[in-house]
């Protein structure tokens, strides 16, 4: 099952990072990691 999320940067709160994943709490790791990409 995939899972659509929406994360709120704590230290920028105007930027939004939207996403889709079959296990949020590696994403968030991951996210939190700066082991990602993202798209504007």
């Amino acid at each position: 099952m995939h899972i659509v999320y929406i994360l709120v940067s704590k230290q920028y709160p105007d930027r939004i990072y939207i996403g889709m994943t079959e296990d949020i709490s590696r994403r968030v790791d991951e996210h939190n990691a700066y082991k990602s990409s993202y798209k504007k």
